[in-house]
């Protein structure tokens, strides 16, 4: 399944704490997941270029191997939910950045 989430946290350049509204609900609902229970989810890219996620960024993902435990980031909607914006695209190519 391929869903959208929403970046709560970057952890480092691989790896991001993410919240699936279908099933962590939205932070400010009373129902929702604690931040400390999101699950942390690997980014999916090109050999050699890191993308630079952002919390508050609109994400899809997906799991690996179907296990719920393993979510990947497969791409940015370019949507920030916070501001309703557009980005601008960012990542890092061999060090330089575009």
């Amino acid at each position: 399944m391929v869903t959208k989430a929403i970046i709560e946290e970057v952890i480092n350049e691989h790896q991001v704490r993410v919240r699936i509204p279908l099933i962590h609900k939205m932070a400010i609902s009373a129902s929702a997941t604690p931040f400390k229970e999101l699950p942390i989810a690997q980014i999916c890219c090109t050999p050699g270029i890191n993308i630079l996620y952002s919390v508050g960024d609109v994400v899809y993902v997906s799991y690996e191997d179907d296990l719920s435990s393993k979510i990947v980031v497969l791409g940015d909607l370019s949507v920030s939910f916070d501001t309703g914006s557009y980005p601008i695209f960012n990542c890092v190519i061999d060090g330089g950045s575009w």
